[in-house]
């Protein structure tokens, strides 16, 4: 099982912090906690301005074309691992998750045996296996495993609206709300959310790829196409492959910037290609209330630092927030 050590973490009202199980070795104080993490609300729910990402459970890991990166990361993350990354997030002050449908009989567990009070948000897909088939499958999945807010996942999105199947979209926001959930709507492609809203389709936040492109193996901007992030991985190096995420950050900016829900921005670092200094300041500049970050446990604890300083030293901030 984890271990625990008896030592407060500097700033906050802590009393243990997490050791690796495996190895014994235990978290830098040159890591200590410099504050309070703030929250902020979506629906009835009051949430930490950082979100825990579920890439630690599912092991999913953008690596443009490095083939053994997701096979490390799953070796790292073993369950054991993975219990105490969520214990360390929650000492620190990170108390809500984002994680697909497939990652909620852990997270399920983890919170039975530790009592945990994480906030589970889950994000779940059409039946995209079976078109005929119900499309609220998915959402009394999460229900039935104690999901605390559930959104369209980004891609699932993204399909919809690519096929112009928007009584879905609605059906599934309309269910989603009509069992007491806040429901919340995922993108990759900015497209997507601006014809929604174009259709009166507006959920109660966003989930959205914030992060500018700024960065070497971001393809050029006139060779991207929208909903390219969830098809084919091109081998022309100035092409789409697996390198960007959010492909119009000036678009999405001016997406943020007038709509009146809160906005969870997640690939903030372009899957680790951007610094959390420059990453987490271009998101919460450019209007994300909260930022959804897949963290390693010894990521962690610097994140929410960073996160810190970059909230009480944000000048350029235009947006109100919302949440």
């Amino acid at each position: 099982g984890v271990r625990f050590q008896q030592e407060s973490l500097s700033g906050i009202n802590r009393n243990w912090c997490p050791l690796s199980a495996r190895t014994g070795v235990r978290f830098a104080q040159e890591y200590a906690l410099k504050g309070e993490l703030p929250k902020g609300k979506i629906g009835n729910h009051e949430i930490s301005r950082l979100v825990a990402g579920g890439n630690i459970i599912e092991g999913w890991a953008h690596a443009r074309d490095l083939h053994y990166v997701r096979k490390l990361f799953k070796a790292y993350n073993t369950k054991e691992k993975i219990y105490e990354t969520l214990m360390l997030a929650e000492q620190a002050g990170i108390n809500s998750i984002n994680i697909s449908l497939s990652s909620n009989p852990l997270m399920r567990k983890y919170k039975i045996e530790t009592g945990s009070k994480m906030e589970v948000i889950s994000q779940v897909w059409h039946n995209k296996e079976n078109p005929n088939g119900d499309n609220l499958i998915n959402i009394k999945k999460a229900i039935d495993y104690g999901a605390d807010i559930i959104q369209i996942q980004g891609a699932s999105l993204d399909w919809l609206v690519r096929d112009n199947k928007f009584d879905i979209i609605e059906e599934m926001l309309d269910y989603i709300r009509g069992q007491g959930y806040t429901a919340g709507m995922g993108a990759h492609t900015v497209d997507s959310l601006i014809v929604c809203e174009e259709r009166a389709i507006i959920p109660d936040y966003y989930m959205k790829t914030m992060h500018h492109d700024q960065y070497w193996s971001a393809h050029p901007i006139e060779n991207r196409i929208p909903f390219e992030v969830d098809g084919h991985k091109n081998q022309e190096h100035d092409k789409f492959h697996d390198n960007i995420f959010c492909l119009f950050p000036d678009k999405t900016v001016d997406f943020v910037d007038r709509a009146k829900v809160p906005i969870m921005g997640y690939k903030t670092l372009a899957a680790g290609a951007i610094l959390p200094e420059d990453g987490f300041k271009w998101a919460f500049e450019n209007g994300a209330d909260f930022i959804c970050v897949g963290m390693f446990d010894w990521q962690i604890v610097k994140d929410v630092n960073i996160v810190l300083e970059t909230l009480k030293n944000l000048s350029n901030r235009k947006r109100d927030w919302f949440g």
